[in-house]
């Protein structure tokens, strides 16, 4: 579902995407500032809970930044 379709189903809804590193996020989620952070580290804040887990796969231009900075 596309945000905007998300905003007409249910306007009572707001959702806000913020990044920023992991330690940005938990502080801003244990000041309240929100209501749930997505973080690929460990180990998680407590009462965390794993959604999923899946292999990283970095993707970009052979030669790029990308590819020169993963191991």
């Amino acid at each position: 579902m596309h945000w905007k379709q998300l905003n007409a189903y249910e306007p009572a809804i707001r959702v806000v995407l913020k990044t920023s590193h992991t330690r940005a996020l938990e502080d801003i989620f244990a000041k309240g500032e929100c209501d749930v952070i997505l973080t690929i580290e460990t180990p998680m804040l407590a009462g965390g809970t794993t959604l999923a887990e899946r292999p990283l796969h970095w993707t970009g231009a052979q030669g790029g930044a990308a590819d020169q900075h993963c191991l």
